[in-house]
């Protein structure tokens, strides 16, 4: 489980545009490198292969209606959020607790 952190508006309403909304908890259903190797982890892997990485994301819960969408999961390059967190380290920082 992973939440997108996006403090720029404009990459914010882009991501948006696209399904990944920031703050939002994200189940990853596959990682895929350049080459289309399916992959479980990042861990171990060189910056320049993760920084490539794909990551297919759904929301683990209902959104509001006006943001579901029929597409999930949807593809997202690992880079183009610029920060990924645990569930945990996005509820300590922001006081969540997930109920």
């Amino acid at each position: 489980m992973i939440v997108p952190l996006v403090s720029d508006l404009v990459v914010r309403q882009s991501l948006a545009n696209r399904g990944v909304y920031a703050g939002v908890e994200y189940g990853v259903s596959e990682l895929t490198l350049a080459n289309g190797e399916s992959i479980k982890s990042l861990e171990g892997l060189d910056l320049s292969v993760k920084a490539d990485a794909v990551a297919s994301i759904r929301p683990r819960y209902p959104l509001r209606e006006y943001l579901e969408r029929s597409d999930w999961p949807v593809k997202v390059p690992l880079d183009d959020v610029p920060l990924w967190v645990s569930r945990s380290t996005y509820e300590a920082g922001t006081g969540k607790n997930g109920m």
